[in-house]
């Protein structure tokens, strides 16, 4: 699906009037995460539409707002804000190192310093009164964001937002079964950030049926810790249970519903995989003289995570495991490779 194929998606908002205000949610978790939002905003920017993207410091090494069309940004990072995210594991060299995950492939460790960062900042943004009051007085009729903030929907219900869409770059995750009012079967299908397909083994099953279990425990007590906040500052303030079921207007997951793994679904759930590819354009002519040299081109991509400044310095070539070695071409490794019958 095309990036212009969003468009008849986003018409399903039933917004008539061109000009609506929308704001675009987009903390700064990954560069894959700001792309795929900042993406959106482009849509609803050619579409007419008058578009805020507010991003909050989480990753250090993101310094973009992923949009390409003009549109208002409002970057947030508290003064004397300690930000500790290079710190987890995921961020580090371990990513190259570790062994292929069983079970959830996230450290908990990791969600914990996560869900550290996200209280920190969530407790600075309910002490700038000039910030909530500029988001206040934007009057934004509806809201574009992923669920993993566990702040936004109280920030949300603060500033008078009425609708929200919610969107995923990871396709289906617990919450939003929630919202629909579907039931996540784990018996074949997969919880989110495991390695499963919807054919387990028995073990895979029990492991998926538990992490089934503690994804919403984790939630309700998340839920919990946030929600305190708002409360303490506005008694009789609505869970977030009740926001987000009562303002939730659509769910898009970035996923191909055919390539997807089988599960149920609802007219409230939009697949719009694809959304955030752009037309194919010519290559440059130094990387079209490159690949017109051979017939065949392999291209490695290691996503947006792992760095390729933390890759294991060496590698025995000599390992008889090793079935395919690809090189820059440096003498050492060639020889190496040589020596080791490769």
């Amino acid at each position: 699906m095309g990036f212009r194929n969003l468009v008849p998606i986003l018409a399903l908002l039933h917004y008539g009037v061109l000009g609506a205000n929308i704001l675009i949610w987009s903390p700064r978790y990954g560069l894959s995460h700001v792309n795929f939002l900042g993406n959106i905003a482009d849509v609803l920017t050619a579409d007419g539409h008058n578009v805020t993207i507010y991003s909050s410091i989480l990753d250090p090494h993101v310094t973009t707002f992923g949009n390409r069309l003009p549109a208002h940004t409002i970057f947030f990072k508290p003064e004397g804000f300690s930000n500790d995210w290079l710190k987890l594991e995921m961020k580090g060299p371990l990513v190259w190192e570790a062994p292929p995950c069983e079970g959830m492939c996230m450290k908990w460790s990791d969600f914990d310093q996560i869900v550290e960062q996200t209280y920190k900042l969530c407790k600075a943004i309910l002490k700038d009164d000039v910030l909530l009051g500029r988001l206040r007085n934007s009057k934004f009729e509806l809201v574009f964001s992923e669920c993993f903030d566990a702040c936004a929907p109280g920030i949300w219900e603060m500033i008078g937002i009425k609708n929200i869409v919610l969107v995923s770059a990871l396709g289906m995750m617990p919450r939003l079964y929630d919202i629909t009012g579907m039931p996540t079967v784990s018996s074949f299908m997969p919880v989110g950030l495991t390695p499963y397909s919807d054919e387990m083994t028995f073990m895979e099953r029990v492991v998926n049926f538990n992490l089934d279990i503690v994804f919403q425990y984790y939630k309700y007590t998340l839920d919990n810790k946030f929600w305190k906040l708002f409360n303490d500052k506005i008694p009789g303030f609505p869970t977030f249970e009740q926001i987000y079921n009562d303002k939730t207007a659509l769910i898009m997951t970035n996923v191909n519903e055919f390539a997807e793994t089988a599960r149920p679904t609802t007219n409230m759930i939009r697949y719009i995989g694809g959304s955030t590819l752009h037309e194919p354009k010519p290559l440059s002519k130094e990387l079209s003289e490159l690949l017109n040299k051979n017939p065949t081109t392999i291209l490695i991509s290691m996503g947006s995570l792992a760095q390729s400044k933390d890759m294991p310095t060496w590698l025995k070539k000599a390992d008889p495991r090793l079935s395919l070695f690809i090189t820059h071409g440096g003498m050492n490794s060639i020889l190496e490779a040589v020596s080791a019958k490769k």
